[in-house]
């Protein structure tokens, strides 16, 4: 398990965190806060949704060595992480103490800004309402709907794209 995280819900201040990019001896962390967060995507699904380790999934795992990943420090831990690769963004994960403080907004804007106004694109779990409310939110827009398969089974999938 990762390190112990407080986050608390005062206010924050740009001072309070910073984003940078990933470093190896980061894994450990992003381990922690997929396992943590992965499940969450599944949360509203008729069907459970079982979810694997980052390292137990080598297809995410590639997805994960093959991305530009960028991280969220706060007080000196890791609150969170986003990933990118040919302007698609593959995850966006906050830790569950850390959510509601903007940290995601923060991490969606930096992707954003480095992007340069270039599209950006991304799939999201239809039911995954929180995070799709966050992307309407900064102007992304449907523009496709399919089935996917999770680990055999089905999920209602939306492409976006900003």
């Amino acid at each position: 398990m990762g390190p112990a995280i407080k986050c608390g819900f005062e206010a924050l201040t740009k001072h309070d965190f910073i984003i940078r990019t990933y470093a190896a001896d980061d894994f450990s962390d992003i381990q922690h806060i997929y396992a943590l967060c992965k499940p969450d995507e599944f949360a509203h699904e008729a069907v459970k949704i079982k979810t694997r380790a980052l390292t137990d999934d080598p297809m995410r795992l590639a997805q994960f060595t093959n991305s530009d990943v960028y991280v969220m420090e706060m007080h000196k831990s890791i609150a969170g992480f986003i990933t990118v690769s040919n302007q698609e963004i593959g995850w966006l994960y906050v830790h569950p103490e850390c959510r509601r403080l903007g940290l995601g907004r923060a991490l969606l804007a930096h992707v954003m800004t480095l992007s340069q106004g270039r599209a950006l694109t991304l799939n999201i779990v239809k039911s995954n309402r929180p995070a799709l409310g966050l992307y309407l939110k900064y102007q992304f827009k449907v523009v496709d709907e399919f089935v996917a398969q999770v680990n055999g089974q089905p999920v209602e999938v939306l492409e976006m794209s900003w």
